[in-house]
């Protein structure tokens, strides 16, 4: 549990680094490859635990606010709806598609 939580943070501190240069760990296409595969298997699991640290992190500055009780599951559809009907953006860096597709689906109120 540790681990993970160092990774996330990890993760989390280069994270928008990554979105501006327009590069980072794993391209759309390839979040959405891991993202349609079948649940059981580890590219299931890799994409959920992306998409739930990308989730984590986008809360902290209050740029995305998630409704009480959404699940990990909820934010993975999230994800794979703006993936599937946004198909010419899938080459960006999926943190920044991430950030696109959850922002829309749970902007925070100004």
């Amino acid at each position: 549990m540790k681990l993970g939580i160092l990774t996330l943070a990890a993760v989390g501190l280069f994270w928008p680094t990554a979105v501006l240069a327009g590069a980072g760990f794993k391209s759309g296409n390839e979040l959405y490859s891991d993202c349609s595969a079948p649940k059981s298997s580890s590219d299931y699991a890799f994409c959920a635990g992306y998409v739930a640290g990308m989730t984590d992190t986008l809360q902290v500055p209050s740029i995305v606010c998630l409704p009480e009780h959404v699940t990990i599951g909820q934010s993975v559809d999230v994800v794979m709806k703006y993936l599937r009907n946004n198909p010419e953006n899938r080459h960006y860096a999926a943190a920044s598609v991430g950030l696109a597709a959850l922002k829309q689906a749970f902007p925070c109120a100004k």
